[in-house]
């Protein structure tokens, strides 16, 4: 969101139309919902928008994904640029993903 801000207080000072969040950012009228909560070190639950994963046999499924979050979030933070590409890929995947779903219901 600071980078929208940013840009339209630049486009705001050259007189060129504003662009709103999350619009600009993802394509969508909605800012999409995700969170992977763990339930112990070998299960959790993933939430993305109206979708929620927690049935038994998956939940193990989930604690892999929320341990893949983690790890490579701090690999971007020490510098990996192979985290750094899959954060680049999850946000855009992320964001076609949050094209096509329902708005989540708050």
């Amino acid at each position: 969101q600071g980078e929208r801000v940013a840009a339209n207080v630049l486009a705001s000072l050259d007189n060129r139309p504003l662009k709103t969040w999350p619009l600009a950012k993802t394509g969508a009228r909605h800012v999409p919902r995700m969170a992977c909560v763990s339930l112990g070190p070998r299960q959790g639950i993933l939430v993305f928008n109206n979708f929620t994963i927690r049935s038994a046999p998956l939940r193990r499924v989930c604690a892999f994904i929320k341990f893949v979050i983690e790890r490579t979030l701090v690999w971007e933070a020490e510098g990996y640029v192979a985290a750094k590409l899959f954060w680049v890929f999850g946000h855009a995947m992320a964001a076609l993903s949050n094209r096509f779903t329902p708005p989540p219901s708050y």
